[in-house]
């Protein structure tokens, strides 16, 4: 801001309080000048307060400064450029929602007296004067969630009335504002629709700013807004955003979009294949799953169908079956939607094969655990949307992997189905649940202490023995739910599943170095040793009237055999 402010001239008489070679009224126009420059001061000191947050007390302090300068601007002898910095420099600051009350008052009083700034006479500063205004006027606005007071095409008229005689142009005013929204996403949106409702145009920069700045915020439809053939007509342009946009999303191959972006996503890789923009088999693949992970299923059959016909036509290169999902094959017969189970069926029927399931050696391609994935989409036989796994199916295929190193496809569906384990929505038994555990944490020593402590705890609660005493986990992580069925804790032996289970974690914290957790787990397999003699000794209280009875029976006959030797049983006459 002080870039602005002009140097004092070499010609510049000093003052003095005690010179009488002044009047009253010039040492009262003195007294207004000082005001104004230490106005300036303390703006800055305000600005550089602010750098790493606001303080306590930057509302009362700003509006003492205001109220400083309005007192001494109207007999102040400062040169214009700097009652116009100190203008700017209050509407710079005004960025929150709690400044809007400061933006009414500060606009309303620059709109009331179109004369209270002493405008240049030189076309070039007016208009830069003007463009400087306006944008900053429109940012404060915008900011403060204001637009409804002050619209922007009120304020862009309310400006242009100060400058009569230069107007600048709305193109420049809107593509200047839309640098300056950085951070300011809903704001991007109000301008967007300005432009379009007032045609205006937008340079092929100011697009690329609010397309970066949007998509990286997260804000898919206005990234997609700003892609409008309308504005961008080079469709080179066009293509290298939409095809930094899907590299972008497809970069974590788990992400899942909100309900509002999925749809925008899908249409953008509708105009991708329509377009010609060429991606990866893996970038497809992985878009395709990112759709369906998020809930959306008629786009990935309508890309599906469309990449068919482009390998037909020599238009990619590859197979089918390397564009599409194992995923797709597994969501859609859930569906219950006729016409995209008719619509996958004919894809089916393209493949040559669906992906095996190995029964020795390390898995090849991408795991399948359900035995109907193995079956033709027309032979799957129609059932609720249950997580049920096939334990054996799962047991197999992963014995392979647990003899040996983990490969990445191993680990991650292991992943995914302790995930879906730990939150009740699979059932597995005990054994394939310790094969699980093995194929994640035996081979893999990356995950910190603390999520292994949510994974143990998550599967802990299930009913494992010493869970009736932690509702809420050992290390009290997960929240308390409904408690363990007794057939569930039937189901989980504390010799040989429990203790397994607790031998595992124990060696997967002195991995990650947390010998504490280590050590209360070694408490719990003291624990799930005397759940084991427990149901020993129960289960021979059950057995034992019945061996009481036939120890009997047999003392029984042999007495009766020993008093009569020469007799023949019973039984032969």
């Amino acid at each position: 801001m002080l870039l602005f402010l002009p140097s004092w001239s070499s010609q510049t008489k000093p003052y003095h309080l005690e010179d009488d070679r002044f009047s009253r009224q010039e040492t009262r126009k003195a007294r207004k000048t000082v005001t104004s420059w230490a106005v300036v001061c303390g703006l800055v000191s305000l600005h550089r307060a602010s750098l790493d947050g606001r303080p306590d007390s930057f509302l009362s302090t700003r509006d003492r400064l205001w109220s400083m300068w309005m007192d001494s601007f109207a007999t102040c002898s400062s040169p214009p450029i700097v009652h116009f910095s100190i203008l700017l420099a209050f509407l710079r600051m005004a960025d929150l929602p709690e400044d809007g009350p400061f933006v009414s008052r500060a606009l309303q009083w620059l709109f009331t007296d179109q004369q209270v700034l002493r405008l240049p006479e030189d076309p070039e500063e007016s208009s830069a004067w003007q463009a400087e205004l306006a944008v900053y006027a429109l940012k404060a606005a915008l900011a403060t969630d204001w637009p409804a007071r002050f619209p922007i095409e009120v304020v862009m008229g309310e400006v242009q009335k100060l400058f009569r005689d230069n107007a600048v142009p709305a193109t420049l005013i809107v593509n200047q504002l839309a640098y300056t929204l950085s951070g300011n996403v809903p704001g991007m949106r109000v301008v967007l629709q300005y432009a379009r409702a007032m045609k205006v145009e937008l340079w092929p920069a100011t697009i690329m700013h609010i397309f970066y700045s949007a998509l990286g915020e997260g804000h898919l439809d206005i990234a997609h807004r700003a892609l409008d053939p309308g504005w961008l007509e080079d469709g080179h342009l066009r293509a290298v955003h939409i095809r930094n946009w899907v590299n972008g999303v497809t970069r974590d191959p788990n992400a899942r979009l909100e309900h509002r972006h999925r749809a925008i996503f899908g249409w953008v890789l509708v105009h991708a294949l329509r377009d010609d923009i060429v991606f990866s088999p893996r970038t497809w693949r992985t878009a395709l799953n990112i759709l369906l992970r998020s809930g959306q299923q008629y786009i990935p059959v309508t890309l599906a169908e469309r990449l068919e016909k482009r390998l037909n036509d020599g238009r990619l290169e590859g197979t089918l079956r390397s564009y599409l999902p194992s995923r797709l094959f597994r969501d859609i017969p859930i569906s219950r939607s006729k016409d995209l189970i008719r619509r996958t069926k004919r894809l089916v029927k393209m493949l040559p094969v669906q992906w095996p399931i190995p029964h020795d050696g390390p898995p090849a391609g991408p795991l399948v655990f359900a035995t109907e994935l193995r079956k033709p989409i027309h032979e799957i036989r129609w059932q609720p949307n249950r997580p049920l796994v096939r334990n054996l199916v799962l047991t197999r295929a992963l014995r392979a992997a647990t003899r040996r190193r983990s490969d990445f496809n191993t680990a991650k569906w292991a992943r995914y189905m302790l995930h879906k384990v730990s939150w009740r929505r699979a059932a597995v038994d005990p054994v394939t649940a310790n094969l699980l555990l093995q194929s994640v944490l035996q081979w893999n020593r990356a995950y910190p202490p603390q999520t292994i402590k949510v994974l143990f705890d998550r599967l802990f609660v299930l009913g494992y023995p010493g869970s009736e005493a932690h509702p809420t986990g050992l290390f009290d992580t997960v929240k308390a739910s409904s408690p363990s069925t007794p057939a569930m804790r039937e189901l989980i032996h504390p010799e040989r599943h429990a203790r397994p289970f607790y031998k595992i974690f124990i060696r997967a914290f002195r991995k990650a170095g947390d010998w504490f957790a280590a050590r209360q787990i070694v408490g719990l397999l003291r624990i799930a040793k005397d759940a084991a003699n427990s149901r020993e000794e129960a289960q021979v209280q059950t057995e034992r009237p019945r061996a009481t009875y036939l120890d009997r029976k047999r003392r029984f006959l042999a007495e009766a055999g020993a008093k009569r030797p020469g007799e023949r049983s019973c039984i032969c006459n």
